[in-house]
């Protein structure tokens, strides 16, 4: 009635259509039709359905219809209007031409039924009913809206629409609230609008308080439990008596309360409440959409990329504590060798001057003990009579005195000074020189060995196979060569394999090669000298990396004969090992559309784990997996490096004597070098070095590596380089 109400005010104030004179006259022609289906039985004084709760004339209603299903617990239903209306509808509605008439025990349990409901049985039954389904409704509503949950419709209805909006809270509320031993009816899409679902209570007069109040806790704790409480504001323009929003004014762009639009809002553009809650919903909705893609999962990912660095600052932090430990170690080695080097020095110079001084001292000891002794004899002589033997002493005595030089003192220039120690002196640039200093340059130092020219156009695969022997692939002619390389770094050709469209290689203990093709082929073939046979067969699998461990264990990665990269329910991913015997057995298996791994184009074996390469899209995406041979996923790489211009590609991998891992970044021309546990420790941009490309690598003793590369979508050429580089600290 609002709405037709408002329908009308606008078209009296906005005149006639397209030019919008004011009308005329104005004759407004109204049909009134009722819908009683949940009404009749129930409203009213004396139940007869909403005229009667109106106090309307039912002349007034050009047509009633009514159902017999609800209030009568009875069948089928009526249409009441005029003669003229009822006639048409006998002669030409199907329902009433095709259909029977209504069943005699049907019939009489509705006369029955409106007897009770008029009075007209002789009791007072009926009247008792009515009252008491009114104070049931009333009283099961007030304390619903009180509870803060949005509810339709007249508050004497018995029909009780409880909004919950999300379609996902319909079937939980049903099923838990059953569980508690309520059963409600619920409803949803497309019966109802999507975004308006609800709970269809329907109240009888033949419930008691005690059940209604059962029904209320049950419907609260589950209204709390699935946050359905929507509407628990009350309008604030009147505190003293608080009363709920029922409609909303576009005039004043506000909500308005029963009070406050019977006084300030009766000239104003009005629109039910449930229509602004339904498009304020919807315009949440897309606001929440627009937040989570244009900001959440913006500064999400931001996040990710701060706590990344922060987990690579510590990691770096630790890797740069560690390198100052192994030099301050080594510095005071070197310190106490050197110092102990000048104390030995010392020492034996001092030891040298020792041994002099010791010398002269002896010698200058027994002059004197020979001067005590004469001294003594002569003593001793002259204290005796025998004259003869004093004038014999006394003469001998005279003799050695006039004979014996002069005493001569010791000359102290023939003894060397033991030599000082000068301290040189000690400042920031001193110890900087010998200890080393902090940079900002991060990358490890690389330097390029060689540059070699090979007679393919690509290399995109390389082994290196005994002494200066080397086997390459170009998948581009489809050619396999084994080349040598010599001391002036030039290349000569060995073998020359064609047709051999090569995925993945490497060399068994024998240093025979061995490979997977890039042509779908379920074999894996083996080079003998000079002929190519199959070494086993994966049937109806499809190798494609294979890596040979310093034990002789193959790995080799399989997959079904369907799509590479989409993946369906029946994918088959496997990572399976051969031994001396050549049986297979299954490492990992991924089945199905599970995304451990897609496409495995490189494996290598590390101290507990494997690592693996695993391509996302063809030549457009990868990745780097560490797998426990314990079958547990380890830790994953995805390259993103804030230096990146083109997306991570890793083309091969090679791991270490340190246990690092040494990877091949394609199209940003990088290497990448991680640790054990994922961790990215270097970043080497090897375009810097004059390096395009770098598609396979090899490490060799001494930090040496080969590293092969293929050409570039603009390059032209018939041979491509080849490099030799040394890293070192890896």
């Amino acid at each position: 009635m609002l709405d037709l109400e408002n329908r009308l005010k606008s078209a009296v104030i906005e005149g006639r259509p397209r030019i919008r004179p004011p009308w005329k006259k104005i004759l407004i022609l109204l049909k009134v039709f009722t819908d009683e289906a949940h009404s009749f039985g129930a409203l009213g004084n004396s139940g007869r359905g909403v005229v009667d709760y109106f106090g309307l004339n039912p002349k007034d209603v050009d047509v009633m219809m009514g159902t017999f299903t609800k209030c009568f617990g009875a069948a089928v239903g009526y249409i009441a209007g005029n003669k003229k209306l009822i006639h048409y509808l006998r002669l030409n509605s199907h329902a009433a031409v095709y259909s029977s008439s209504m069943p005699p025990a049907v019939t009489q349990q509705i006369i029955s039924s409106m007897l009770i409901i008029m009075g007209k049985d002789g009791t007072t039954k009926g009247q008792q009913r009515i009252n008491q389904l009114k104070w049931n409704t009333q009283y099961f509503r007030r304390k619903l809206k009180e509870s803060g949950f949005i509810i339709y419709g007249n508050d004497d209805s018995p029909v009780v629409p409880l909004l919950m909006f999300l379609p996902s809270k319909v079937a939980a509320m049903n099923r838990t609230c059953l569980e508690k031993g309520l059963g409600i009816v619920v409803v949803g899409f497309p019966a109802t609008p999507i975004i308006e679902s609800r709970a269809r209570l329907c109240l009888s007069a033949a419930h008691s308080k005690e059940m209604l109040d059962k029904a209320l806790n049950i419907i609260n704790e589950r209204g709390d439990m699935f946050r359905i409480k929507y509407s628990k504001k009350k309008c604030l323009k009147r505190p003293l008596i608080p009363k709920d929003y029922c409609i909303f004014c576009q005039t004043c762009d506000e909500l308005v309360c029963p009070s406050c639009l019977t006084k300030s809002h009766q000239k104003h553009d009005l629109q039910e409440i449930d229509e602004v809650f339904t498009e304020d919903v919807k315009s949440l909705k897309r606001c929440n959409t627009e937040l989570k893609n244009r900001f959440l999962d913006f500064y999400e990912k931001e996040i990710k990329k701060i706590e990344k660095m922060k987990v690579d600052n510590m990691d770096h932090l630790q890797m740069v504590t560690s390198k100052l430990e192994k030099q301050e170690s080594k510095f005071m080695f070197e310190l106490k060798s050197f110092k102990q080097t000048i104390l030995n020095d010392l020492e034996n110079k001092s030891c040298e001057k020792d041994s002099v001084m010791s010398t002269a001292k002896s010698a200058i000891q027994q002059t004197i003990v020979d001067i005590t002794n004469k001294l003594d004899i002569n003593a001793n002589v002259a204290n005796t009579n025998d004259i003869e033997n004093v004038h014999k002493t006394a003469k001998n005595a005279r003799k050695w005195l006039s004979s014996s030089p002069e005493p001569v003192s010791i000359d102290l220039k023939g003894f060397k000074k033991l030599p000082d120690f000068f301290p040189e002196p000690i400042d920031e640039n001193t110890i900087g020189t010998l200890f080393g200093h902090l940079s900002d340059k991060n990358e490890i130092p690389i330097s390029l060995m060689a540059i070699l020219t090979s007679n393919t156009p690509s290399i995109d695969r390389l082994k290196v196979n005994k002494g200066n022997t080397l086997w390459i692939s170009d998948s581009t002619i489809n050619v396999l060569r084994r080349i040598r390389t010599n001391p002036s770094f030039t290349v000569s050709t060995l073998q020359n394999l064609e047709d051999c469209k090569i995925a993945d290689m490497s060399l068994l203990s024998s240093q025979d090669l061995i490979f997977t093709t890039a042509t779908p082929s379920c074999d894996l073939y083996v080079v003998n000298e000079n002929k190519v046979n199959i070494l086993c067969s994966f049937k109806p699998f499809i190798p494609r990396a294979v890596h040979v461990t310093k034990s002789g264990l193959i790995y080799i990665s399989t997959r079904d004969s369907g799509s590479v990269y989409d993946k369906t329910d029946s994918s088959i991913r496997k990572i399976v090992t051969l031994d001396k015997d050549r049986k297979q057995d299954i490492v990992f298996e991924c089945t199905g559309t599970s995304n451990l791994f897609t496409n495995i184009t490189r494996i290598r074996d590390g101290h507990d784990c494997l690592y693996v390469i695993d391509a996302l899209l063809r030549n457009l995406k990868g990745r780097i997996i560490s797998l426990g041979k314990d079958k547990t996923l380890k830790w994953i790489y995805d390259g993103e490096i804030t230096t990146n211009k083109q997306a991570f590609v890793p083309s091969d991998l090679e791991v270490s004597g340190a246990g690092n891992i040494v990877v091949c970044d394609l199209y940003n021309h990088a290497l990448h070098i991680l640790g054990k546990d994922g961790n990215i420790l270097h970043h080497i941009l090897l375009y810097k070095l004059g390096i395009y490309f770098p598609c396979c690598l090899e490490i060799i003793q001494n930090d040496k590596m080969y590293i092969g590369c293929i050409q570039g979508k603009t390059d032209v050429t018939k041979n491509r380089n080849f490099y030799l580089v040394l890293l070192s600290d890896i």
